[in-house]
């Protein structure tokens, strides 16, 4: 018996690589990236559209609230649209809530017109330390406009640190045979290199999952961010999806967004850093606001739970 479910499990592994392999082959050499330039696919580089923060706030002043692994979360509001996207945000209890079973629900649902988009921001400061989220459900299959995104944040670090913003992002970004899973160490873009993109500072791969749980987790420390992501729950468990290492020794890099930024390595936590969870639509299409479903359905994700311990 013993010997059966190691083969199975092998095979199950083997058969996850091909599939992997044969995804691969299929992207296309070069297509439009969200900031409107070529992007060659073969390479690792993230198709991450900068968040809008000239008028949003991705930060936790919000009115309502949620208790979600071990922390209190503000449930943001948007009525006007904003970053990232930009789109509508909703707080209404229907569309971002925490089950009998402490897990998280977030929803991009259609409403009076528009669609509305959902984000949590815990309250209260974090900063170096391990963060790990066990996300429910076949999330390698969600529709290529939507965008799963766990991140760092800090409004008040804007013009010194890029937000502290790192980010763990699965999304196709409005391309369905784009890679799906994105891990980047804020800013990608700037003055600094002739295309104004980082490359080295972000990271890219395509996983399927066999059954509907993977974890997704990073290491924030001053000397590197370590990223990995793995099928099942565990940190780690048997079956590594992607794993990627930003050290502090790459170049510290300028944003465009912020033109008193000064470079930024390794983000350096402040009082004000949080960490969030966002559920929202990509603008494919550049018409100035977030692009619906492919199939005009509302999309439902499932956060089983979420560890921070600090460094």
């Amino acid at each position: 018996m013993q010997q059966r479910e190691a083969n199975f499990a092998t095979g199950r592994l083997c058969l996850a690589l091909c599939i992997c392999a044969a995804l691969s082959a299929c992207l296309p050499a070069g297509d439009d990236d969200s900031e409107g330039g070529t992007i060659d696919l073969g390479s690792d580089a993230v198709i991450h559209p900068p968040i809008d923060t000239g008028d949003s706030d991705n930060g936790t002043d919000q009115s309502r609230t949620v208790s979600f692994g071990g922390l209190t979360w503000a449930v943001r509001s948007a009525t006007e649209l904003s970053g990232p996207g930009p789109n509508y945000f909703s707080d209404s209890t229907e569309d971002a809530w925490v089950d009998s079973q402490g897990r998280l629900h977030l929803r991009v649902v259609q409403r009076g017109g528009n669609w509305w988009c959902t984000q949590v921001a815990a309250i209260g400061q974090v900063g170096y330390g391990t963060y790990v989220f066990y996300v429910s459900g076949n999330v390698h299959w969600m529709d290529q406009n939507i965008v799963l995104g766990f991140f760092t944040w800090d409004d008040n670090a804007y013009e010194v640190g890029h937000l502290n913003e790192i980010d763990i992002e699965i999304t196709r970004w409005g391309n369905p045979v784009w890679r799906n899973l994105h891990y980047s160490v804020q800013p990608l873009y700037g003055p600094d290199t002739e295309n104004e993109r980082y490359d080295e500072r972000s990271d890219s791969a395509i996983f399927v999952l066999f059954d509907p749980k993977s974890t997704h987790t990073f290491s924030w420390r001053p000397d590197g961010v370590n990223f990995a992501s793995y099928a099942g729950y565990g940190n780690p468990t048997v079956l590594e999806l992607n794993s990627w290492h930003f050290s502090a020794a790459n170049p510290a890099r300028r944003s465009h967004e912020a033109s008193l930024s000064t470079p930024v390595g390794i983000p350096v936590p402040s009082a004000t850093t949080a960490i969030c969870i966002n559920l929202w639509l990509t603008d494919k299409n550049k018409d100035g606001i977030g692009d619906p479903p492919s199939d005009s359905a509302d999309q439902e994700v499932i956060i089983d739970s979420f560890e921070y311990t600090p460094m």
